[in-house]
């Protein structure tokens, strides 16, 4: 309602030759000035509200991880990290995959 963009992602389908039938949260961020006040939580939920409205039952999302903040998000919203992971070339660091699945 304020026209201030706090935050931004982009999903789609997973690309993982192994996660071929889920859904992906391919990046999200959230400024630093609007942290802790929900709209991460919220932006999960459309994403995951939007994989569902296109059959997706499975959610995928990549983290560095070093990103303890981020992944300590992710659990507490029913992700887990589920053993995958590779390394992201722009920065040269590791990536682990966390997934939900709904049944």
């Amino acid at each position: 309602g304020s026209g201030i963009i706090k935050g931004m992602m982009g999903i789609g389908r997973c690309e993982d030759e192994d996660k071929l039938n889920a859904f992906e949260l391919h990046f999200i961020y959230v400024d630093p000035d609007y942290l802790r006040e929900g709209i991460g939580s919220e932006m999960l939920q459309f994403f995951e509200q939007k994989g569902r409205e296109r059959g997706f039952e499975e959610f995928v999302i990549w983290v560095l991880e070093e990103n303890t903040m981020g992944r300590n998000f992710y659990d507490k919203h029913g992700y887990a990290f589920d053993g995958k992971d590779k390394i992201f070339k722009r920065w040269n660091q590791r990536e682990i995959r966390y997934v939900k699945r709904e049944d």
